[in-house]
């Protein structure tokens, strides 16, 4: 095996990695002014031109926030924030149908088995709603795209993890646009009875079984 060459990191590394470990160790909780600039060049024995990049990397993904006339603070934690980075990197990607349905069956089966344990009367209720809209839309032969994504979300939503729920608002327009190519080819009819099957086991309480229908309706999408 040949020797490699051992890269020697940054000044500007470093410090971000120290900086970035201080906030997730809570030595620097959310809300707390940091020190400023030159005081934490003169702690680290840097110079502050390597404390400013390292602090304008950790502001570009959000982990800090400058304040005119206030200094610099830790943000407040936010899962939105975190993820919304993924937006930009998203849109300036072409859309991979297949990729987009593997993603789908990989999270979205245990979405239902997680939401038929979880689910509360509320977005039991909203789910319910959202099946009459569909099904009258099919019968009328309306656009309902957005209805079928929208019980996709209520479902995220029912597991109450604020990650997959933010997850599933960012990648809104894609599941549109796969869920439209879908149907295109393979008409609707399928998707009421799996919706009408996978609210029934929500309601039943009954994860294994809103598992694998919701597998066995998304395994259809690979097929496009």
């Amino acid at each position: 095996m040949p020797i490699k060459q051992i890269n020697q990191k940054r000044v500007s590394d470093i410090v971000f990695d120290q900086l970035k470990e201080m906030i997730v160790t809570q030595e620097w909780a959310p809300g707390d002014k940091i020190p400023s600039e030159n005081e934490i060049a003169q702690m680290m024995s840097v110079s502050r031109v390597s404390v400013r990049s390292a602090l304008q990397r950790l502001a570009s993904i959000g982990i800090i926030e400058s304040r005119q006339g206030e200094g610099t603070f830790v943000r407040e934690y936010s899962t939105s924030r975190q993820l919304e980075h993924l937006t930009p990197l998203l849109m300036l990607s072409q859309l991979d149908y297949k990729a987009l349905a593997e993603f789908r069956i990989i999270l979205e089966c245990h979405n239902a088995q997680i939401a038929a344990e979880r689910c509360t009367p509320e977005i039991l209720e909203e789910l319910d709603k959202n099946f009459v809209k569909y099904k009258k839309s099919t019968t009328d032969g309306k656009d309902n795209i957005e209805i079928d994504v929208a019980f996709h979300l209520l479902i995220a939503k029912a597991t109450q993890n604020p990650f997959i729920i933010e997850i599933f608002s960012i990648l809104k327009d894609y599941l549109i646009m796969g869920i439209r190519k879908y149907q295109s080819f393979a008409g609707v009819e399928s998707g009421v009875h799996y919706h009408e099957a996978i609210l029934n086991s929500i309601k039943e309480k009954d994860p294994d079984k809103a598992y694998h229908i919701m597998e066995e309706h998304l395994k259809e999408t690979l097929s496009v």
